[in-house]
């Protein structure tokens, strides 16, 4: 059929025995009565979308029609209109008010029926017939409320299925002739809901409250519930992490009109919180009992302490209370909790000899008035740094070995040691008491080589000086010093000597405190004489040369330093420089 036309008379086409399809543009409006009555052959019907009722007989005896779509602009179904038509099924699209009398009676084949929400009038007979529905297997009802039928509707309805709107049944169940079909079925056909969320991120105790989605996707509010009140708390939609462990977090929705019932679980992780525990550092002086070891702790949440720990953690050292002086480290271990992991950082415990100054009435040895001594000349040494001691001896008569004790104050060691020249041929030895910090130095020559006299330095000592060593003037003794005649008879003993190691906390020399001797510091000296601006002046680094004064004397003994004209072992950090050259 061509576009434009806007009706099909009635009878138009009754009685066609060779059509076979046809479809009916959408300006057609009407198609009449009888229009396509007794098309046997008819079998592919498109109808208009423009009608908006299916008039009486109107594909009544299309025995060879199996199906057809009827648009949803239809309002009615008249009478006959599909009676003794070859249906297998039919949707009544929504929109249909009425289906009248015998309209889709005396169809043999018709198995499956879905009627819409819209429907509100079903004459009798409608689905009925002598020889109707006897294949009726399901029927689908969209009508909240049941629209009264009669007897003749559905006459083999005892072998097929309702199929009803969720909420219906009870009404089906009471309602006549609805109540005889073999099953009466309640069919949910509200929207599933859905969550945006998919999952719950992993968290850790400690972490702040997690939101919680309020609504489905469909706007429907959420009721939230978490089965282990150990792990977390729900209030409204906000998540509050309790502790560490695992809990299901479960999503609730009751349904809507519209909605279907919703569920979901989520499971939910949560961590420990990192715990940092670690041991302070402790000094104690050599022989004293242990300390009492002190934990610090960093990462404690939700204002806990140590108290929240179900086992606390210890301290503990491999040093005790008659260990030698020396560093030893102060372990961690041993803690507990369901809620933290722990980290343990060791600390150290420092055991120290006393350092004892020289006191009042103690003297220093005065060496001119020995004939034969081992004895240290005068030094100085920085805090934290280094100090260089020249140990001497003096003798007249001709020697092959000598040895001597050292006793230096508490915090400074001996880094290392040179053996002066004269001495080639000769093997040396140094040990340390670990116990009592005395070291013992021993020279003795391997081939009978023979040093006739000494006077002046012997050994050259590198001293490392702690830290914790205070500021002052300590004692550095010879003690138990020896040496063998070349003929080997007999050994010589030789007194106790004393001398002095002063520690200070600056760097003679350093004047403008950069931690190097150089050109800058002769420059800050001589603006400091003539009354330039010196920002950092350290005045008793500058008296270099140790007369009382700071003056040009002390800036050119400086340069002597940097070009060379001053021995080496005057760039190390020694009490007395040499004069200028």
């Amino acid at each position: 059929m061509e576009n434009g036309l806007e009706s099909i008379g009635e009878s138009a086409f009754e009685g066609c025995g060779s059509l076979t399809s046809i479809t009916i543009p959408n300006s057609v409006t009407t198609i009449g009565s009888l229009a396509f009555y007794s098309c046997s052959k008819l079998a592919s019907v498109t109808l208009s979308n423009a009608i908006t009722s299916i008039n009486s007989s109107t594909f009544r005896k299309c025995s060879n029609l199996k199906s057809i779509v009827i648009p949803s602009s239809v309002e009615s179904i008249g009478q006959y209109a599909f009676c003794e038509s070859g249906l297998t099924s039919i949707v009544i699209p929504n929109g249909v008010t009425t289906i009248e009398s015998s309209a889709f009676s005396t169809i043999s084949s018709l198995s499956d029926i879905s009627l819409p929400k819209s429907l509100t009038t079903i004459g009798s007979g409608a689905f009925g017939g002598s020889s109707s529905n006897s294949k009726l297997t399901s029927v689908r009802v969209y009508m909240d409320t049941p629209i009264a039928i009669d007897s003749y509707n559905f006459p083999n309805r005892a072998n097929a299925t309702l199929y009803v709107p969720y909420g219906s049944k009870t009404a089906y169940e009471s309602s006549l002739y609805w109540q005889d079909f073999k099953e009466i079925v309640e069919v949910d056909a509200r929207e599933e809901q859905s969550l945006e969320l998919a999952e719950l991120p992993s968290m850790a105790y400690g972490d702040e409250n997690y939101t919680l989605p309020e609504k489905t996707r469909e706007g429907n509010s959420i009721t939230w519930s978490c089965n282990n009140a150990s792990v977390a708390t729900i209030n409204g939609n906000s998540l509050a992490i309790v502790g560490a462990g695992t809990a299901t977090v479960t999503a609730s929705q009751q349904g809507t009109e519209d909605c279907k019932p919703f569920t979901r679980d989520y499971t939910l992780t949560v961590g420990k919180a990192p715990l940092t525990v670690t041991a302070q550092n402790v000094t104690m002086q050599l022989g004293e009992s242990l300390p009492a070891f002190t934990l610090q702790y960093e990462g404690f949440v939700n204002g806990d302490d140590v108290s929240e720990l179900s086992t606390q953690p210890v301290a503990s050292t491999t040093a005790s209370a008659g260990s030698p002086a020396g560093s030893y480290p102060i372990a961690v271990s041993g803690g507990a909790s369901d809620n933290y992991d722990f980290e343990y950082v060791y600390g150290i415990l420092t055991i120290e000899r006393k350092v004892t100054p020289i006191s009042g009435d103690m003297e220093t040895t005065d060496i001119s008035l020995l004939t034969d001594a081992a004895y240290a000349e005068p030094a100085a040494g920085l805090q934290g740094g280094e100090a260089v001691l020249t140990i001497c001896l003096k003798n007249a008569q001709a020697t092959n070995a000598y040895s001597f004790d050292l006793v230096l104050p508490d915090g400074v060691t001996v880094d290392s040691y040179t053996l002066s020249n004269r001495h080639n041929g000769h093997a040396e030895s140094m040990n340390r008491n670990e116990a009592t910090g005395v070291y013992s130095f021993a020279v003795l020559s391997l081939q009978s080589i023979e040093v006739s006299g000494n006077d002046g330095a012997i050994w050259t000592l590198n001293l490392n000086v702690a830290e914790g060593v205070e500021v002052g003037e300590y004692a550095v003794k010879i003690q138990n010093a020896k040496y063998s005649l070349i003929s080997g008879a007999s050994k010589v003993s030789m007194p106790e000597t004393t001398s002095i190691l002063i520690i200070e906390d600056y760097v003679k020399g350093d004047v403008n405190n950069d931690g190097d001797v150089d050109i800058a510091d002769a420059v800050c000296i001589v603006n400091y004489v003539v009354g330039k601006d010196t920002p950092v002046f350290v005045s008793k680094a500058a008296d270099v040369n140790g007369d009382g004064d700071v003056d040009i004397a002390d800036a050119v003994r400086i340069v002597n330093l940097v070009v060379g004209k001053i021995d080496a072992l005057a760039r190390k950090r020694t009490w007395t420089l040499p004069e200028p050259q």
